[in-house]
């Protein structure tokens, strides 16, 4: 049936999405990061394009970039329960330009940036 037909004239991807070719590699990957209830649900309402993103052409990548900075997967869990907005926005373009400001001007350590994006 056509979504169209039925009264929908804007619809999620989602609702026709086939959800073990493109959905479970997603959800997979997300779980297999440490993001399980209550924050996935959360993370995929508040950002569903990670739905629609590649593991391996973004979702991956992503999350690397947020390791360099942020240290471990625990940290990005952190940051994302307080920012689920970091799904929207690409770490090494934003997080990795003020690194060095936070750094080497303002004297913090490693440990200091990761615990001030966790906070």
């Amino acid at each position: 049936m056509r979504m169209k037909a039925i009264g929908f004239k804007r619809f999620s991807r989602v609702l026709v999405s086939d959800p073990a070719r493109t959905l479970q590699p997603k959800l997979d990957f997300l779980s297999s990061v440490g993001i399980t209830a209550p924050l996935l649900p959360r993370l995929v309402s508040l950002t569903p394009i990670i739905l629609h993103r590649s593991v391996e052409a973004h979702l991956a990548p992503h999350f690397d970039s947020l390791r360099e900075v942020l240290g471990s997967d625990s940290n990005i869990i952190a940051a994302l329960r307080h920012m689920p907005f970091v799904m929207h926005c690409s770490p090494k373009a934003t997080f990795l330009r003020t690194l060095p400001v936070l750094l080497d001007v303002h004297g913090l350590t490693p440990s200091e940036v990761s615990k001030l994006v966790t906070l």
